[in-house]
Formats: structure tokens, sequence, C-alpha cells
């Protein structure tokens, strides 16, 4: 009886074994299209280039974009992940409507999950920026380039040494950001600006979270990072 329990483990192992590898491929195969990027062959399925890509990656996309040009695709962490090289990256910039900076965000990193809000949510933020800021840029332009100026007169003055220098750049760059959002005034806050500063560090361990869990699903990714 118990030679044929631990039989049918093993049955059930390898059948789950199979149907995640078939999924994965299945995925992969999705996107594989026709007048697609070039996707560089790799020799282990599921894993793909994950390993040459997270050992030495400057080296390796090097290497790619010798072979295979200024677009190209690699198979990491179980998905397709498109380069396009600095030539070209403007012409995806101008296509923006058939390039998604947020989806291609929202799949790292889910904000909308962050703010407990729909997937939708920041949707709307860059016809809202256009709308209400595009009659002011220049008012907002002489503003940025006032606080920035200041901003490192205060930081680096007559000369500092920068280290480490994260910390620098973002607290020069707070002091712009918060006298748009708020106004000049409110930008003088030291609190406030540390703030506007440190608001992107309290994100950094969530991005760094590796996203091992998407060769499943990245629904799994996302709950982790949450």
């Amino acid at each position: 009886m118990g030679v044929m329990l631990n039989d049918t483990y093993v049955q059930l192992a390898f059948g789950s074994l199979i149907m995640l590898v078939s999924y994965v491929l299945l995925r992969r195969v999705k996107y594989l299209k026709l007048k697609e990027p070039p996707l560089v062959p790799y020799k282990y399925p599921i894993i793909g280039h994950t390993n040459d890509f997270y050992k030495d990656n400057k080296n390796f996309i090097k290497k790619c974009h010798a072979e295979y040009g200024e677009i190209f695709s690699l198979f990491v962490f179980g998905k397709v992940i498109t380069f396009v090289g600095k030539e070209l990256s403007c012409e995806i910039l101008k296509n923006h409507k058939d390039f998604s900076f947020i989806e291609a965000s929202r799949e790292n990193f889910p904000f909308e999950n962050f703010l407990n809000r729909p997937n939708e949510f920041t949707d709307t933020f860059p016809k809202m920026v256009q709308i209400n800021l595009s009659g002011q840029i220049k008012l907002y332009t002489e503003r940025v380039q006032r606080q920035l100026i200041k901003s490192i007169d205060e930081m680096i003055g007559n000369g500092k040494v920068l280290e480490p220098p994260l910390k620098f750049f973002q607290f020069i760059i707070a002091k712009p950001i918060a006298a748009t959002m708020v106004g000049e005034e409110l930008s003088d806050d030291k609190e406030l600006v540390n703030s506007f500063a440190n608001v992107t560090t309290d994100f950094i361990p969530f991005l760094s979270i590796s996203p091992v869990l998407n060769f499943i699903h990245p629904y799994l990714h996302q709950q982790v990072m949450m």
C-alpha cells in the first residue's frame, strides 16, 4: 500500500511539473508573433536567458546588440522582455499610443495596489497634467530653474564630495518638485523637502525583490511586493 502511495505522489509531482512547463511555454509562444523583434536563442526552457542576464547583464546585452541589432527580445524570469537601443528609443516615446510606459511600470511595480485604488487609477494622470500645466509651462520652468539653482547652492555650495551621490541628487531634485506641486513658499520647509526626497527611497526595497515568482504568474510576484 505504501509503495502504491509513493508511486502516486511521484506521478502527481511529474504531472504537475509537466503542466507548469507547458503553461510557461504557452505563455512564451503567445508573444512570439510575426513581425516581432527577434528572440535571442537560449539553451534551457523556462530558465531562458535569466542566468546570463543576471550574471553579467552589461556584456550580455552588448553581445546581443552586436549580433541582433537595435531591437531584440530576451526570455527572463518567465516572460519576454524587448530591449531597444538608444538610436530607436525616441521612436517608442513618440508612438505613445502603441507603447505604454504606465503598463510597463505596472508589471514591475503595481503602484495602484499601494494606494488601494483600481488598476486604471493612474491612467488619467498624464492627461490631467497636460490639461492643467500645458498653459503654464513657462511659469513652472522658471520656478524649477530657480529652485534647482538654489538647491545646488545649498547642497554643494563652493564644492563638496558627493558621498553617497544618490542622496544628494534626491535632495537637489526634491526642492524643484516641491515648488512645482505645493508652491515656492512651502518648498523652503525642510521637513516637506525631506518627504519628497525620501519618497522614492521608501519604494526601493519593494523594487529590489527578485521576480522569481514571475516564473509561475506575475500576480504572485505582485502579492509578495505588497
